[in-house]
């Protein structure tokens, strides 16, 4: 289903899309730096709230 997050928690996320996946390379949360995703997923569970934004 579009919008699903998969991840194995430790080396990757992805996001299904209507045509396939979107492969998260890094992040940046608000207040804090860009990130990549294997430092992001050592210090942040997925199961914890967050909200996406556009920027």
């Amino acid at each position: 289903t579009a919008g699903t997050i998969i991840t194995d928690d430790k080396r990757y996320i992805k996001i299904a899309a209507s045509d396939g996946y979107i492969i998260l390379n890094d992040v940046k949360l608000q207040g804090k730096k860009r990130m990549d995703i294997k430092s992001f997923l050592n210090g942040y569970k997925m199961n914890e709230a967050f909200i996406a934004s556009e920027g």
